[in-house]
């Protein structure tokens, strides 16, 4: 037990948002999370109906940084994926 709250204790909290083009990509983007070992602690989705009737859905995410990784890493992950329009990372 004690181990375990160690690690916790380690662990860091990252507040995001980030907006998509589509649903699809909001579940690719969930898959490539899960992947790298990052922890979703909270998510709130929302559609913007954009001027241009472009329906962007907005992610605010709190997640837990995998142990040993940047926020930097995080950002260049998710500038890699494409059907990102948006991201907004919260200090």
């Amino acid at each position: 037990q004690w181990v375990n709250d160690m690690a916790h204790a380690h662990a860091h909290a990252c507040e995001l948002s980030v907006e998509f083009e589509t649903r699809k990509d909001v579940s690719t983007f969930l898959k490539v999370m899960e992947e790298n070992g990052y922890h979703m602690l909270n998510m709130g989705i929302s559609t913007m109906d954009e001027e241009d009737d472009e329906n962007v859905i907005r992610m605010d995410i709190s997640l837990e940084l995998a142990p040993g990784t940047e926020r930097q890493e995080l950002y260049r992950l998710l500038m890699k994926q494409r059907g990102i329009v948006y991201v907004d990372m919260h200090v």
